[in-house]
């Protein structure tokens, strides 16, 4: 399940050696403790379930009406801050 910690933060920490075609493991000793310190793993390996996009509330009436889900909105941001944070740590050239 996506984390609810709040991984803007975490992110700003830079890269030093950018991801190129030789030093994969380099880059992911850099990266991967920044993914994991903003307990966001999950997006890169799979375990991490994304959210409906949207549920389904009882309200004062007793209807029900359907809403947007504010864990998917969150899940959606930060997998848009782990994905920036991955492509501003490689370089252009492959």
């Amino acid at each position: 399940m996506a984390s609810t910690s709040s991984a803007s933060a975490n992110f700003s920490i830079p890269v030093s050696e950018k991801l190129n075609r030789g030093n994969f493991l380099v880059w992911r000793a850099q990266v991967l403790p920044v993914v994991r310190g903003a307990r966001l793993v999950g997006l890169l390996d799979g375990s991490s379930v994304e959210p409906a996009p949207m549920i389904t509330v009882k309200k004062a009436d007793n209807t029900e009406e359907k809403v947007e889900n504010p864990a998917y909105v969150q899940s959606i941001a930060q997998d848009q801050q782990v994905l920036s944070y991955l492509l501003s740590s490689m370089t252009g050239r492959f």
